[in-house]
C-alpha cells in the first residue's frame, strides 16, 4: 500500500478576485452577487394593490408560502355555507383589519381560507366590534355542529 504525503496548507484562506469580468457576468463571490448593468431586472415581490395612487401602503402578499402550507386568499374557494354565512356577518359588523393575512395573531395559514380563517377569528373574539350575544350564539351553536341553525341566526341579522 502505497503511503499518502499530507497535502501543503495555505497559510490563508484563497479569496477569489474580483474583476470587472465578473461583476458583469453576475457572478457570485463572498456570498454577494455582483449584477452588472447589463444584468436582468430583479423579480418584483408580491405586493397587493389596492387601487391608491401611492405604491407606499401596498400589503406584501407571501405567494410561494401560502402555496406551501395550502392557504386559500379570499374568492379563491367556496367555503362551507356556515362559513360563508359567518363570514358576510363578521364583515358587516366588524372592523376586519386591512393587513389581517399578515397577521399572526389571528391563527395559523396551514390549509384553511381567508373566510374559514376570519370566522375563526370573529367566533374567539379576536375582531372588534358586534353584538357579544350573537357571537356566543353562533360559537355554541358551530361547537355543537348544528351549522344549519347558525346559517339561520347569520341570515337574522
Amino acid at each position: 500500500m502505497a503511503s499518502r504525503t499530507p497535502t501543503k496548507k495555505r497559510a490563508t484562506p484563497a479569496s477569489a478576485r474580483v474583476t470587472d469580468s465578473s461583476k458583469k457576468s453576475g457572478k457570485k463571490f463572498g456570498g454577494f452577487a455582483y449584477a452588472g448593468a447589463d444584468a436582468a431586472p430583479r423579480r418584483a415581490l408580491n405586493f397587493v394593490d389596492d387601487g391608491s395612487a401611492s405604491d407606499d401602503d401596498d400589503i406584501f402578499v407571501p405567494v410561494a408560502t401560502h402555496k406551501l402550507v395550502g392557504y386559500k386568499r379570499e374568492g379563491e374557494t367556496t367555503p362551507a355555507p356556515h362559513v360563508a354565512a359567518i363570514f358576510d356577518l363578521a364583515r358587516r359588523v366588524c372592523d376586519v383589519p386591512r393587513d389581517f393575512e399578515a397577521q399572526h395573531k389571528y391563527g395559523p395559514k396551514s390549509g384553511i381560507c381567508h373566510e374559514e380563517r376570519v370566522a375563526n377569528a370573529y367566533l374567539a373574539g379576536m375582531l372588534e366590534g358586534g353584538d357579544e350575544e350573537l357571537r356566543r350564539s353562533l360559537k355554541r351553536l358551530v361547537d355543537r355542529r348544528e351549522y344549519a341553525e347558525a346559517v339561520e341566526l347569520c341570515a337574522a341579522n
